[in-house]
C-alpha cells in the first residue's frame, strides 16, 4: 500500500508535468482569444501556424548551429532562434488576415472559419510538398539536466518551459493594459463596430492582433520542440484543437 508521501510526490511529479504540457496549450490558445476578442471570429488556421512556427524554428535552429555551433553557447542560439522564428511567423500571421479574413469581414460567419480551416490545410499541404512527410527532430539548443527533488523528477528544460511560458503571458498582459496598442484592442473588444468610427482602424488593430497570435504560437512551436522533439505536417492539428477548448 503505497504511503501518504508517495502519494504526495506522485501528485507534484503530474503537477509539474501537466504544467509543462499546459504551458503549450495556454500560450497557443492566447492567438484564439484574441482573435475572437478583438474581431469576433475564430481563426481555425492557428494550429497550423503554430506547426509553421516549429517547422520555422527547426530551420533557424539548424542554420544557427550550423554557422555557431562551439562559437556560441546554446542559450544564445537558443534565444536567437525565438526572436527570429518570432519575427517570421509574426508575418505569417500578418499574411493570414490579410489575405484570409480581410475580404471576408462582411461576409458570414462560417465563411470566415471554412476560410481557417483551408488555410490550414494549404500550410500543412505546402509542407509535405516541400518537406515531404518524413518526421524530423528538433535540434536541441539546450542540454538537458535533471534534477531528482524529494523524489520528484525534472529538467532544466520543462522549468524553463513554464516560467517562459508565464513570461510571455506576463509581458502579453502588461502590452494589453499600459499600452495605447493594447487600450485600442481593448476598446475593440468591448465594442467591434463603434471603435473605428472613433478613429481607431480596423486595418492596424487587424494584422496586429494576427501577428501577436502568430508570434506567440511560433514560441511555443520552439519549446514544444525543445520538449517533444519530433515534427510532422499534421502536428498542429490535435494541439490547435486543445488549445481552442483551452480559449473557450
Amino acid at each position: 500500500m503505497e504511503s501518504f508521501t508517495d502519494l504526495i510526490q506522485f501528485f507534484i511529479q503530474n503537477f509539474i508535468n501537466a504544467l509543462q504540457r499546459g504551458s503549450f496549450y495556454a500560450v497557443i490558445s492566447i492567438g484564439y482569444s484574441m482573435v475572437y476578442g478583438v474581431l469576433m471570429l475564430f481563426n481555425f488556421a492557428h494550429g497550423d501556424i503554430f506547426m509553421l512556427g516549429t517547422y520555422i524554428g527547426f530551420g533557424i535552429a539548424t542554420l544557427f548551429l550550423a554557422l555557431f555551433a562551439g562559437v556560441l553557447p546554446g542559450p544564445v542560439i537558443f534565444v536567437a532562434t525565438v526572436v527570429v522564428t518570432m519575427f517570421l511567423a509574426s508575418w505569417i500571421g500578418v499574411f493570414v488576415e490579410v489575405a484570409g479574413y480581410r475580404p471576408l469581414r462582411q461576409a458570414p460567419r462560417a465563411s470566415a472559419a471554412i476560410t481557417g480551416l483551408m488555410i490550414g490545410i494549404i500550410f500543412e499541404t505546402g509542407i509535405l510538398i516541400l518537406l515531404g512527410a518524413k518526421r524530423l527532430s528538433f535540434p536541441p539548443l539546450i542540454e538537458s539536466v535533471s534534477y531528482n527533488v524529494g523524489g520528484v523528477y525534472f529538467t532544466n528544460v520543462k522549468l524553463m518551459i513554464i516560467i517562459i511560458s508565464l513570461l510571455l503571458m506576463l509581458g502579453l498582459h502588461t502590452f494589453i493594459q499600459k499600452t495605447k496598442w493594447g487600450m485600442a484592442m481593448r476598446a475593440m473588444s468591448y465594442d467591434f463596430l463603434a471603435v473605428p468610427l472613433m478613429g481607431v482602424s480596423i486595418n492596424i488593430m487587424a494584422p496586429l492582433t494576427f501577428a501577436i497570435g502568430a508570434g506567440l504560437a511560433a514560441v511555443a512551436g520552439i519549446l514544444y520542440g525543445q520538449a517533444y522533439p519530433i515534427l510532422d505536417p499534421y502536428m498542429g492539428v490535435m494541439i490547435g484543437w486543445k488549445a481552442f477548448v483551452a480559449a473557450i
